[in-house]
Formats: C-alpha cells, structure tokens, sequence
C-alpha cells in the first residue's frame, strides 16, 4: 500500500497553481509568445513574478540579405520587451550569444543555473527539446541546457568551483511539446498572445502570422475539447526528479 502511494506521487506532474516565481527560458526573442503567450499572462495576471530569459541575440532572423544584423539585433532586443510587456512581463535578461553559434548545452547550463539561483524561480519554461522534428540546435540545445541547469542547480558544487547558493526548481515546464500533460484554460488569455506575437514585427509578417494564429486555434480548440474547456495550451510539467533515470517521465 505504501509503495503504491510512492508511486503514484511519484508519477504526478506538478500543479502550474503552485507557481510563486517563474523564469521563461527562449532560444530567440519569440519563442516565449508562440509558445505559451496566453499562459503567461494567466500566470501574471494570477501575480507570479514573470522573468524572461532571451538566450541568442536573434541575428540571423532575416531573409533581407542587405538587412544591417546588428541592426536586426536592437529590434529584436526591442521586440522581446514589447511582447512581454503585453503578458504582463516587467523582468528581462538577455545572454546575447550571436545567433546559431552554440555548440553545446553544458557551458550555457552553468549560466542558466546561475540566474536562477540568483532569481529563485521555482517553476522554470522551456522549449521541449526532445520533440521530433525539431532540426533547430538553437532550440535543442538550449532546452537541453535548461533541463540540466535545473536538474543540477541544487547541488552545492554544481558546477565545480561555484560560488552560488544552492536552490532546488520545483518544475520544469516544456512548450512546444507534443507530450502534453497540463491544459491549461486560455479562452480569456488567447487575444493577449495574439497581440504579443504580433510584436514581433520582423519575424511574423501578415501571411506568416495568420498561418501561425491558424495553427495554434486549431491546436488550442482540439486540446480545449479533450480537457472540457473552449481553449487550452498544453504543456509537458515534471519535477527535477522525473527528468533524470526515469524512463517513464515520457508518460507522465
């Protein structure tokens, strides 16, 4: 009886309800929004403490082959702050790696870990980066770098030689996940994301917006239909515990 209830604690995602203090992790300054816009705002509006963390300075978002790239990067920078500020976002930071240029997810996952020691955000968002399909490294290493970061910031020498505080993250959120195990209800936030994406001014043109709103209601209202609401976004929650020798986290 005992072990049963170990067991069923152990394969419960956590509760989004539980959110005091949130870090928003994206590879480029418009992730966050097509993401998971409208949960954003529902968790701002709920009076979590919001922060965005941009990871790339976003260069190489441009088809204009006379575009100025350092250019680009201001509007992007510009771009990143607007669209939070419409979900309710007053805190960001910015780790500007050029655009595509990393390598791996163990040296950024020293920074991350970092700031959320400093932040103490104890819920942590990210792109999955073990959906299929997904060709961006940006995306992959970045959600890789993420998911260390958090599995390995509770520990007093993580990395060798640190200095920081020790603080253990109680979630790991992924969007842009095709394992969903939280819907959330986004009927009265979905305009909000919508604004917010369309902030982003150099990447989403009309055609490429409309495309993307498009996907996304359709998506919104099928998971919204399974979980009893008009609207939901889903999203992949797991504690540090399940991201680490459990092979089942894939069904939790």
């Amino acid at each position: 009886m005992e072990q049963n209830k170990m067991l069923s604690s152990l394969f419960n995602p956590p509760s989004l309800d539980d959110a005091k203090c949130v870090l928003c992790v994206q590879p480029h300054s418009d992730d966050n929004e097509i993401g998971m816009g409208a949960t954003i705002k529902k968790l701002a509006d709920k009076g979590c403490e919001i922060h965005y963390l941009t990871i790339t300075d976003g260069r190489l978002g441009t088809k204009d082959v006379n575009q100025d790239l350092n250019e680009l990067v201001e509007i992007r920078h510009n771009e990143a702050k607007e669209a939070g500020k419409v979900l309710g976002v007053m805190n960001f930071h910015f780790f500007n790696y050029k655009d595509g240029t990393i390598k791996s997810p163990r040296k950024l996952s020293y920074k991350i870990a970092k700031l959320i020691r400093e932040l103490k955000t104890d819920y942590v968002f990210v792109c999955d980066p073990y959906t299929r399909y997904e060709a961006h490294l940006d995306h992959i290493y970045v959600g890789q770098a993420v998911s260390q970061a958090v599995l390995s910031c509770s520990l007093a020498h993580y990395p060798e030689k640190s200095k920081g505080e020790p603080f253990e993250v109680k979630c790991i959120g992924y969007y842009f996940t095709e394992n969903p195990n939280t819907f959330v209800n986004i009927e009265m936030e979905i305009d909000f994301q919508l604004e917010a994406m369309k902030k982003h001014k150099s990447q989403l043109d009309e055609e490429t917006f409309n495309l993307y709103k498009a996907y996304l209601i359709n998506k919104y209202s099928t998971y919204g239909e399974k979980d009893g609401n008009l609207m939901a976004q889903g999203l992949k929650l797991l504690s540090p515990l399940h991201i680490h020798c459990i092979s089942d986290a894939v069904n939790i």
